[in-house]
């Protein structure tokens, strides 16, 4: 399906079958440069990590292909691994997370997001970014819809063409004013180190939030992540995204037990496909089976030798702040003042973030493996300008 934009001077091809995308691969392989942005539903509508559209702007024509269309991709993913042809995107991480566990690696890569925060772009979200380079407002109404629906309405493939429209001529802008700042090295230099990093689905047993670990004890943890997982499961059967199974805060509630499981076909939080008598009884065993689980554990661990608990060998918290705020007060507050002067309020955070400072003094890394290696320069030569000594966190 072609189709002309009113508005905009290129033209829409809506790809659904195999001929159609040999085409577009055809012509793709003419382009030494590319803008690429993908749809995809995450746990939201449906249950995993789908992909549904991809968008490829190639000089005056946007290819909008249909994943979900049965077509065999590998052709096209050919083309984002073909070295001659540049990728540009805008914060990619899921999208390649995504085409990684698809088993697609796409190189070379430009993220235009990663040359907004060096230049010290407060917000750098793609509608940002083009509304203060470009003046184009993007609609972004269209962001959280169902991606997989069928058949894709008028509006959404307008939507998802003008995600990849804008890319080339924003990054063209971003690299000069790069090359005005004398940070254009930088930014090459983490496009390359983004085009190696390889990202990976994470795995599907620890469901537990921050807040859990102050909300409940050990035990209650094991047990509310055992009951999540089970209900990760029941949500891969239904194909559903697992807060539409089983609710967050019912789920807690029977861990604290505050839900009484006699009345489950009259509980809230419940999908309606899991109120059935056996949805209970499968529910029950369950339980009973983590709750004996926790048992045989708790008796392994009381019959384990005591460690007597040392003092002298235990490390003092309050001993451990002084330590961290000496150091970062001594040598890394400084050395963020002075790239804040040099590169900017917002774009020394992403060269020398307070993670980053924390890991460095609890020696989780160290300096020389920070990458990509400007980085490391930069952090080095600003210690020697302020005759600092980061001997120990090299």
């Amino acid at each position: 399906m072609n189709n002309h934009h009113p508005d905009f001077p290129y033209e829409v091809i809506y790809v659904v079958s195999d001929s159609e995308l040999a085409t577009c691969v055809q012509q793709l392989y003419l382009q030494t440069e590319i803008s690429v942005d993908l749809e995809f539903d995450k746990d939201r509508v449906h249950y995993g990590f789908t992909l549904s559209l991809l968008q490829i702007a190639a000089s005056n024509t946007i290819y909008v292909i249909d994943a979900l269309k049965g077509m065999d991709l590998a052709p096209l993913f050919k083309v984002f691994e073909t070295s001659s042809i540049l990728k540009v995107m805008h914060c990619p991480g899921e999208d390649l997370r995504l085409l990684h566990h698809l088993s697609c690696y796409p190189t070379p890569l430009l993220d235009t997001e990663i040359a907004a925060k060096l230049l010290n772009y407060e917000m750098t979200s793609l509608a940002v970014m083009l509304s203060l380079k470009l003046g184009v407002q993007l609609d972004k109404s269209l962001q959280k819809s169902d991606w997989t629906k069928r058949p894709i309405s008028p509006a959404q493939l307008d939507y998802a063409a003008q995600d990849v429209v804008y890319l080339a001529t924003l990054k063209t802008c971003l690299l000069e004013e790069a090359a005005s700042k004398n940070c254009l090295s930088y930014i090459v230099q983490e496009n390359k180190y983004l085009s190696q990093i390889r990202y990976k689905i994470d795995k599907r047993d620890n469901f537990l939030k921050k807040e859990d670990f102050l909300n409940f004890n050990s035990q209650e943890r094991y047990l509310l992540n055992e009951l999540l997982i089970y209900r990760d499961q029941l949500a891969e059967q239904l194909n559903l995204p697992a807060y539409r199974t089983i609710d967050d805060t019912f789920i807690r509630a029977i861990v604290k037990k505050e839900v009484d499981l006699k009345n489950w076909g009259q509980l809230k939080g419940l999908h309606p496909k899991l109120r059935d008598q056996k949805s209970k009884i499968d529910f029950g065993n369950r339980m009973a089976q983590i709750q004996q689980q926790l048992e045989k554990t708790i008796a392994i661990q009381q019959n384990e030798p005591s460690i007597t608990n040392n003092k002298k060998n235990k490390p003092n918290e309050n001993h451990t702040r002084e330590h961290k705020d000496f150091w970062k007060q001594k040598l890394f507050d400084p050395i963020q003042q002075s790239l804040a002067n040099e590169f900017g309020n917002f774009a020394f955070r992403y060269i020398l973030s307070s993670s980053l400072v924390n890991d460095l003094i609890q020696h989780k890394t160290s300096i020389r493996q920070i990458q990509p290696t400007y980085k490391q320069d930069l952090i080095i030569a600003t210690a020697q300008q302020l005759n600092l000594d980061l001997k120990g966190f090299l």
